[in-house]
């Protein structure tokens, strides 16, 4: 058996931030190598990648209930009178973005950063785990 793969958090949470409709990001198993296709240009890469699933993970963000989750929770740590605005704003339509106008409201967005960060920090780690993938931490 051979020694599990070691990637970088950094690059594991930039596929995972970054990635989406427009853009995606594959991790080559063999390499450690990130690579990234558009919905405009593929190339070759998405094709490769879905031809040999064993040697190619695809690199999903986080889905939209766990970041819905995170965003309750947060809600939920803020003080009473707070909290319940920033819960009423999930019960509304397009509660993604009314949660962020809210918190540049309440001047809590570099708050938020710092706490969605650590959550999709988790998630990569988790994620990474089930891959039987191994994360280096930052150098600081």
């Amino acid at each position: 058996m051979s020694a599990p793969l070691v990637i970088a958090l950094e690059d594991l949470l930039e596929a995972m931030e970054l990635g989406g409709r427009d853009i995606g990001f594959f991790l080559d198993c063999e390499s450690g190598e990130f690579l990234s296709f558009t919905s405009d240009d593929p190339d070759d890469v998405l094709y490769v990648a879905r031809d040999a699933p064993d040697r190619y993970f695809e690199i999903l963000p986080p889905p939209p209930r766990a970041a819905f989750g995170w965003m309750v929770e947060y809600a939920e740590q803020q003080r009473t009178s707070l909290s319940g605005r920033l819960l009423s704003v999930l019960d509304r339509p397009k509660p993604f973005k009314g949660f962020k106008t809210a918190l540049i409201r309440f001047a809590l967005i570099d708050e938020w950063y710092a706490f969605e960060k650590k959550r999709l920090e988790e998630y990569a780690r988790a994620w990474a785990g089930e891959a039987g993938l191994v994360v280096a931490e930052p150098k600081d």
